[in-house]
């Protein structure tokens, strides 16, 4: 994620003028993703993320149809054309649906026994399509810094203190630019998904614990207690092991934002073990259990910016919908 502090204090007053007449949209916004969080967590649905067959479906788009859909979505990516070498002037919907198929060799690969070809396919493109929106936020509309956004679109190799950062992005440079992010972002999450079949032994030889196994136990990075009951729901994890917001954020968007198949059903171990409170209610900025001044200050420093920690309602962009949030819980 690249966070990039900018001030747009007349857009910022504007909108605290209007937020009034806003409170009870930021009410009902606030309540709801409060609640579709706690109930992903106690119904057991952070078990199960996304049923194998969604996962894989490489065939379920056209490239034709993915074109249509980031027009439908106004997507940056709509008209995008990638130059690159690795991109060979195609468009991200043929990109997308190249690397569903693994048509291009960012996409494919043998690792420790396991090879992705263009006979397994990788992924199913409904699933790059939500991890561009989930990473990124390149499918709905046009999110801040596009230009910046799209080299990291998959959040590929992207973490704090990544080797052969030369940009000070927090990325591979090596894996940089969509085409890279796409192959290699869907190569690894197939490569998840085979080797969560695999036996502790296998995993003992390659890899220290965690174990991204079918049915092992694990805990993700923000303290959730997780069952991995299939292959894709360790893929997930393994690729970002976090609840919020990744994991609950890919459910969401491919069940409920785009409608791209029925959620399987949850599951929840015989004697669940006690799970951490859901994340600090929105509006509550800098986590003091009060939203004040503190909040609304640190909010107006992020305005216009995709700051995960101030974009309340998780669209891409901190504006006049992540105020009313703030607003509505105001003194709370």
């Amino acid at each position: 994620m690249i966070k990039i502090k900018t001030k747009s204090w007349i857009n910022f007053l504007s909108a605290l003028i209007l937020i009034f007449g806003l409170l009870f949209l930021g009410a009902q916004r606030t309540l709801a993703l409060n609640d579709s969080q706690n109930n992903f967590v106690n119904s057991g649905q952070l078990n199960v993320v996304m049923s194998n067959q969604d996962f894989i479906d490489t065939g379920s788009m056209t490239a034709q149809q993915i074109q249509d859909f980031l027009t439908t979505h106004g997507s940056y990516l709509q008209s995008y054309i990638d130059t690159s070498a690795t991109g060979a002037n195609r468009s991200a919907a043929q990109i997308i649906y190249d690397a569903a198929h693994g048509l291009y060799d960012a996409a494919v690969g043998t690792a420790h026994g396991v090879t992705i070809s263009s006979s397994t396919g990788t992924i199913n493109p409904k699933v790059i399509i939500v991890f561009l929106q989930k990473e990124e936020g390149l499918v709905d509309g046009v999110p801040p810094n596009p230009d910046l956004r799209v080299n990291i679109a998959m959040g590929y190799n992207c973490y704090t203190g990544v080797t052969g950062d030369n940009n000070g992005n927090n990325c591979r440079d090596s894996t940089e630019g969509f085409a890279m992010q796409v192959g290699w972002g869907a190569w690894q999450l197939r490569y998840n998904y085979e080797i969560a079949a695999k036996d502790s032994n296998w995993w003992g030889t390659y890899y220290s614990q965690p174990y991204y196994q079918v049915n092992a136990s694990y805990t993700s990075g923000d303290g959730y207690s997780i069952v991995l009951t299939n292959q894709a729901t360790a893929s997930i994890y393994r690729y970002t092991p976090y609840v919020f917001y990744s994991a609950y954020n890919v459910w969401n968007i491919f069940y409920n934002s785009y409608s791209f198949g029925t959620s399987p059903g949850p599951y929840l171990p015989s004697s669940p073990p006690a799970q951490p409170p859901p994340p600090k209610k929105a509006g509550d900025i800098n986590g003091d259990n009060n939203i004040d001044l503190l909040d609304l200050s640190i909010l107006a420093a992020w305005w216009g910016t995709a700051n995960v920690d101030v974009d309340f309602n998780h669209d891409g962009v901190v504006d006049l919908l992540d105020l009313s949030t703030l607003a509505s819980a105001w003194g709370t």
